[in-house]
């Protein structure tokens, strides 16, 4: 696998069965900006998110328009966002939204199977 970005370049020895959806990032994927108050909707509701990997969806915080909630099945978080997020309605996984919450994204984007910030 080769990673190229601006101003660097990482090659990855994989196998074929380690990879098998192929990510392309370009000027053709729509991008909108982020909701000022996003990221602090996703600190918010990352309080009940469920740990149990059996409840699939739980594990993650969902995003619908202009709502960020999660549940874990005995609590509901809702947080209201500044504005509407136009590809919603999206998951996003627990670990990744504590990673996320590391950065300060402006942009958000959706290609088939992924959700990409810059």
């Amino acid at each position: 696998m080769v990673v190229i970005g601006k101003g660097f370049k990482a090659k990855l020895k994989m196998s074929e069965s380690m990879f098998s959806y192929t990510v392309v990032i370009d000027d053709k994927m729509k991008w909108e900006d982020i909701p000022k108050n996003f990221i602090t909707a996703l600190k918010f509701c990352h309080f009940s998110v469920s740990n149990d990997m059996t409840r699939g969806a739980l594990t993650c915080i969902h995003v619908d328009k202009d709502i960020v909630e999660s549940c874990d099945n005995c609590r509901l978080t809702r947080y209201k966002i500044d504005k509407q997020v136009s590809i919603a309605p999206l998951l996003i996984e627990s670990t990744a939204a504590v990673a996320l919450c590391k950065y300060t994204p402006v942009k958000i984007g959706v290609d088939t199977a992924w959700v990409h910030f810059k």
